[in-house]
């Protein structure tokens, strides 16, 4: 959301499980279409050609709001001509009955340039950090 929202400030995205319709049951937006729409990934798609893509969802989530969310958004990104790369990874279990779809890094995802780079991320206790 932010990438779409500031797409001069950053040249990629990475999602781990995706999220990508607004919910809003506590009506912080007010009740404002103008609002919503400023703020919703699917109204602001035409900015997301400016912006490389991965998307990775675990194969087995069955989340009402996230099972498969990424491949549909994956459609609705290559449609509006973004590069896209969807992976799709079992859930890592760290606890139990607690799935996460996170990978242990993504550091095989290579940085498109600076100042617009993704730094790999630690998540489930791997990867490198961030300098």
């Amino acid at each position: 959301m932010l990438a779409l929202r500031h797409p001069n400030l950053y040249g990629q995205v990475a999602t781990l499980a995706g999220y990508f319709t607004i919910d809003d049951p506590d009506g912080i937006f007010g009740d404002d279409p103008a609002v919503e729409s400023a703020y919703n990934p699917t109204d602001l798609i035409a900015l997301a050609p400016r912006v490389r893509w991965l998307l990775i969802e675990a194969t087995n989530d069955d989340l009402e709001l996230t099972a498969h969310a990424s491949e549909s958004y994956a459609t609705l990104l290559r449609a509006h001509g973004a590069t896209v790369e969807l992976r799709r990874t079992p859930a890592i279990t760290t606890t139990p009955g607690r799935r996460h779809s996170c990978p242990p890094s993504l550091s095989s995802w290579p940085p498109v340039g600076s100042p617009a780079e993704i730094r790999p991320l630690i998540c489930a206790g791997g990867g490198r950090r961030a300098r």
